[in-house]
């Protein structure tokens, strides 16, 4: 062998082993989001049982168990993939286009579900305003016709190399996580605008400190999570597991505590005053987020 066909040899087998480093590194990855959903359902296995299964039916119930096992389902089905269909390269341009935005997809569906919800929580400070209900939908679906826009513009940048990892080379992801931060901005602000509400009763107090809690590490939290995707995206190759993966079980688990934490006030009240009458000064929870 001569010296340039080791030198060949030594480059390719360096390379093989940095491609098998980086499959085995996704794949676990990818093991550990699922992991992580099935470690929170049953560490809140006694309180969904108590606040979701045997709670009438609402449409915070719903969502809770479409947001929990939905992500599950999907996580888990994503692994399968990875371990099988993807574990094979050189993967194809097409078969890794399908395969990004199947996963982004599935992270915008939990991206706006928490924005949702946190959204309805907002629409009920403002006893249902119909002002606020349009501005908050108009947001909305501002947001995700944003999502839809940059991925569609996505399949005719980006590229991929033989293991499905993307490079961007456009700044229409920046103009989306602007619209995220407005997003997040929005319901931050008009949460912490009703702040005074709480000292209008105990009750008010209760609710309105839970609200604010909640809505806070969700604002800190989307912020933050978008902060390092964005750029890591821009910067380097994108590895699906990365974006993607952890991303939405995070954004599952999250949505879940904030809607335990709204059933878990709401049955503590009902516990520590059954027969006392409400306050005509209290915010009550509308049907849609629990209430009577």
């Amino acid at each position: 062998m001569t010296v340039n066909q080791a030198s060949v040899h030594d480059g390719a087998t360096s390379f093989n082993e940095e491609i098998a480093q980086a499959l085995y590194m996704q794949e676990w990855s990818s093991l550990g989001a699922v992991v992580l959903i099935i470690w929170d359902m049953l560490l809140m296995f006694n309180v969904e049982y108590i606040h979701i299964w045997r709670t009438p039916s609402f449409a915070l119930k719903w969502i809770y168990i479409f947001t929990r096992y939905s992500a599950l389902l999907f996580q888990s089905a994503s692994y399968y993939i990875l371990t099988h269909a993807l574990s094979r390269p050189p993967i194809s341009a097409s078969i890794c286009s399908v395969w990004s935005i199947v996963q982004f997809a599935g992270t915008q569906t939990m991206t706006a579900v928490i924005e949702g919800v946190l959204m309805l929580r907002v629409y009920a400070l403002y006893s249902k305003s119909t002002a606020v209900g349009w501005l908050l939908a108009t947001v909305f679906l501002i947001q995700r016709v944003i999502a839809v826009v940059v991925a569609i513009r996505g399949q005719t940048y980006v590229r991929f190399d033989e293991i499905c990892r993307a490079w961007n080379e456009s700044n229409d992801i920046f103009i989306f996580g602007a619209g995220i931060l407005l997003t997040q901005v929005i319901i931050w602000v008009m949460t912490f605008n009703k702040r005074n509400v709480r000292k209008e009763s105990r009750s008010n107090a209760r609710f309105m400190s839970m609200f604010l809690r909640d809505g806070a590490w969700a604002f800190g939290g989307v912020i933050i999570l978008y902060s390092v995707m964005l750029p890591y995206s821009f910067l380097v190759e994108i590895s699906q597991h990365v974006v993607y993966s952890w991303p939405l079980s995070l954004l599952s688990i999250a949505t879940c505590r904030i809607i335990i934490n709204i059933q878990g006030l709401k049955g503590a009240a009902n516990a520590n005053a059954p027969s006392i009458p409400r306050d005509p000064e209290d915010v009550e929870l509308p049907e849609f987020l629990g209430g009577s």
